[in-house]
């Protein structure tokens, strides 16, 4: 067995727990790089 990388969640809903599932959790805001690069240095400290 492995993780499929799918995810489920409950949600509150009128007085009850809904399911929901395979809901997306990726950051909508996110552009799809994996951090912020630092600034390159145009001369280097040697």
């Amino acid at each position: 067995m492995a993780p499929d990388m799918s995810f489920d969640a409950y949600k509150w809903h009128k007085g009850k727990w809904l399911l929901e599932r395979d809901i997306d959790l990726r950051d909508p805001k996110r552009d799809g790089k994996p951090f912020k690069a630092p600034p390159k240095d145009p001369s280097p400290s040697r």
